[in-house]
């Protein structure tokens, strides 16, 4: 059994909107859980001697969170609009013969 509706067809992709959702929504859950982690081990870093390596994954956690969240309420919003557009797919090129 699928765990989702996505569906990958020889000249069509078809993506579950619901899979989408969890996907930011679990993506948005790790992304806070990493920061409290390791804001809890900056903290308690006992010799502040690698408190710059705690900082800094907190630091690119919370950029990738700009993305994450970005995408998760665009998602949450697209539930009551009737089109849905996918952006930035990369193109396709023609088969040489």
């Amino acid at each position: 059994m699928r765990a989702t509706k996505n569906n990958l067809q020889y000249q069509k992709a078809s993506l579950d909107f619901e899979a989408l959702v969890k996907t930011a929504t679990i993506a948005v859950r790790w992304s806070l859980e990493n920061i409290e982690k390791n804001i809890a081990l900056l903290k308690n870093e006992p010799e502040k001697s690698l408190s710059y390596l705690f900082a800094e994954r907190i630091k690119d956690t919370a950029t990738e969170l700009v993305t994450i969240t970005e995408t998760y309420s665009t998602l949450m919003g697209a539930i009551d609009r009737p089109i849905l557009e996918i952006v930035n797919k990369p193109k396709i090129e023609e088969e040489k013969e």
